[in-house]
C-alpha cells in the first residue's frame, strides 16, 4: 500500500488485483478505501491527503506512519502477490 501513497503510476495496476477484503487488518483495510476514494475522486493520493481523510473518518493516523516503516516501494508487485495469495489462504482455511 506503500507504492500507493509514493507511486501514483502504481494505484490503477494495485486497484486491479487487489480488493479491500484482501486485507486482514481492518485498519489497513480502512486506508486502502481511502486511497480508492480519493484516487476515484480524482483527488491527489499522499501521505499528507490520507492522513487528513483517516483523521476525518476519526482512524488511526499511526497506521499510515506505520506503512512507511517496512519498504515495499522497490518491490511493490511481489506485495501485491503476497497481499493476494494471503488472501487466498485466509479464504481457503475459513472455507
Amino acid at each position: 500500500m506503500m507504492a500507493m501513497l509514493t507511486q501514483k503510476n502504481a494505484i490503477p495496476e494495485v486497484l486491479s488485483v487487489v480488493v479491500p477484503d484482501d486485507f486482514s487488518h481492518p485498519d489497513y483495510r480502512g486506508v486502502f478505501l481511502i486511497v480508492v476514494s480519493l484516487f476515484e475522486r480524482g483527488e491527489s493520493v499522499d501521505m499528507v491527503t490520507v492522513s487528513v481523510e483517516q483523521r476525518k473518518r476519526g482512524g488511526k493516523i499511526f497506521v499510515i506512519a506505520d506503512l512507511f516503516k517496512d519498504d515495499f516501494v522497490g518491490d511493490y508487485r511481489g506485495h501485491i502477490r503476497t497481499v493476494k495469495e494471503l488472501s487466498r489462504r485466509r479464504f481457503a482455511m475459513r472455507a
